[in-house]
């Protein structure tokens, strides 16, 4: 045996060892937390930048039919979803938007909830059993719409979309990017999704920092790795320390996981972690991994650094967001990566805490010399799946209402912008304008609280694009907030799409579900290993390079060739 395959066997051997150790006891669901979930993007290619187009909403379009869709009282739908995002007021207590989608729509919906961070596991049994489904049903994360196609979850919606839904057909038409995405490999669209090309630009995710703490040292904001670190250092020596706060680091590391947004740092190395998840496709048109190339390794590197000398927190890989919060709070955090809601957020926190001269904004994303331009990947463009199942007594009503609710001017401004004369006027030039309810909430709720108070912004199947008729509630609502707005503007022309989330056909599925459910835990536990400097990195990483190959990287690189060759092609 030679020394590469001898270094395969071992460690495959040891990982796999410890592997089936965790899984007798009982850790092995704590570890499958495998970094983020993959946000399907466009294409590589470049797209129009609408930061500089939005001019608003305005008074929506009737949906192109007569309404009511049915007799009131005659039609209801079974609905079951994530529960609303402002907890206090749930999706069954009738409230006010849906309320009047059910008057404009003749059709009762029976609310079927769960809150979002239980749905996946309190749905996964129901379908699993396969039996009790609703008529309308948000897919879990575990079931994707090719699978549930063919195991009988969801219908198939094309020809109910060519016969019953104009406005769901336009829009397809109008964005035939999104129809690549949604459109399984045997030419049928099995679910819809929530489409979030406006607000992956209205509130993009990236590295934030204290503005006051630069102005107080009077430095420029940081570009490259290395300035980041001088930064960081300074930080922690000419603020923290000086302010007799010795042991803090200055930079979180998101909400307790290496693997998400923190690792925007990688772009000044050309990487992309984040929302393509390491997946790239060169100028020739070959799928890369970049989890296994030594720019990774670099990364790593730096981040191992940042560690030695707690320059990032010390818990960054299992800290909480009450940790997160509280840190920030008591003004001991000059760096961390989010939405850039967040920075308004912590400004308006910060302040509440004494700390009024707090501003967080959003950096230009890192550079090197080696690769100069700066970028982000962008958020989106999809988000969760909603279909019909069998249990749906009549589809073509139903696909009727998601038409109105999903893709219907009309419809999605009830579910954008709320109620007229509740959460919105109507303006010169028919513009909506939010009222104080959402800009200035006497209850102290922030924008979105507000509007979610009458059941707007679900989590649920919902159009926020970046051009056409469904696009302006996310800028209305980022421009609320100044700052914001700024921070938005700034990145917008860095933003860049990221690697596209393709459908599997479902040989492709089962064969990479069983790659991955090994690599990417190996891939974890190991790359943390290398931060924290429990391994060294430079004999840690050849054997981590070569453990990722017997795993199956090389093959699962075949696959995802395989599929952006047939979207490409598409």
């Amino acid at each position: 045996m030679d020394h590469k395959a001898a270094t395969i066997s071992h460690a495959m051997h040891t990982f796999l060892a410890r592997r089936r150790l965790l899984k007798v006891a009982g850790g092995a669901a704590g570890l499958a937390a495998l970094g983020p979930a993959i946000h399907p993007g466009l294409s590589v290619a470049a797209q129009q930048n609408p930061t500089e187009l939005s001019v608003g909403g305005t008074v929506p379009a009737a949906p192109g039919y007569d309404l009511p869709i049915a007799e009131p009282g005659t039609v209801s739908l079974r609905v079951a979803t994530s529960d609303n995002g402002y907890a206090p007021r749930s999706f069954t207590l009738g409230l006010e938007v849906w309320a009047e989608i059910e008057k404009r729509t003749g059709i009762t919906i029976e609310w079927e909830v769960t809150p979002s961070a239980q749905y996946n596991d309190v749905m996964s049994v129901r379908i699993g059993a396969g039996s009790d489904l609703p008529d309308v049903l948000s897919l879990t994360t575990s079931i994707n719409p090719v699978g549930a196609g063919e195991n009988n979850i969801a219908l198939p919606l094309n020809d109910l979309i060519e016969q019953h839904a104009p406005n769901i057909k336009a829009f397809l038409d109008e964005f035939p990017e999104i129809r690549r995405l949604i459109t399984a490999p045997d030419g049928e669209i099995y679910a819809l999704p929530s489409v979030v090309t406006d607000a992956a630009y209205a509130d993009p995710m990236g590295i934030l920092y204290r503005e006051d703490w630069l102005t107080q040292l009077g430095i420029p904001e940081p570009t490259t790795l290395d300035e980041w670190y001088d930064t960081l250092k300074r930080f922690k020596t000419d603020i923290l320390e000086a302010n007799g706060v010795a042991d803090t680091a200055p930079m979180m590391g998101g909400n307790g996981n290496l693997f998400g947004a923190i690792l925007q740092f990688g772009h000044a190395l050309g990487l992309h972690p984040l929302y393509s998840q390491g997946w790239y496709v060169d100028d020739d048109g070959n799928v890369q991994y970049e989890w296994i190339d030594e720019r990774f390794k670099e990364l790593v590197a730096w981040f191992n650094m940042l560690h030695s000398e707690n320059l990032i927190d010390p818990r960054f890989h299992e800290s909480t967001k009450e940790d997160r919060t509280q840190l920030i709070t008591t003004n001991n955090v000059g760096v961390d990566a989010d939405f850039i809601n967040r920075a308004q957020e912590w400004d308006t926190t910060q302040a509440q805490s004494g700390v009024t001269d707090a501003h967080w904004v959003i950096a230009i994303p890192p550079v090197s010399e080696q690769y100069p331009d700066p970028y982000y990947e962008l958020y989106g463009p999809l988000s969760g799946w909603y279909c019909l199942t069998p249990n749906a007594g009549n589809p073509e009503i139903a696909i009727k209402w998601m038409d109105y609710v999903w893709a219907s001017d009309e419809g999605n401004t009830l579910v954008s912008y709320g109620l007229e004369g509740i959460t919105y006027t109507v303006g010169e030039d028919d513009q909506l304008q939010f009222t104080e309810w959402v800009t200035d909430n006497p209850e102290g709720l922030d924008p979105n609280s507000a509007l979610r108070y009458y059941g707007a912004m679900p989590y649920f199947m919902w159009i926020r694009a970046n051009s056409g008729p469904l696009s302006e509630m996310a800028w209305d609502i980022t421009r609320i907030n100044p700052n914001a707005q700024a921070n938005a503007e700034k990145v917008g022309p860095y933003l860049v799409p990221a690697f596209p989330n393709i459908l599997p056909t479902s040989e492709e599925s089962d064969e990479t579900s069983g790659i991955l459910a090994d690599l990417n835990t190996y891939r974890e536990e190991t790359i943390l290993r290398l931060v924290l400097g429990q391994d060294d990195l430079d004999s840690g990483w050849e054997e981590y390079v070569a453990t990722m190959e017997g795993l199956g990287v090389t093959r699962l690189v075949e696959i995802k060739q395989e599929q952006y060759d047939r979207y490409s092609s598409s």
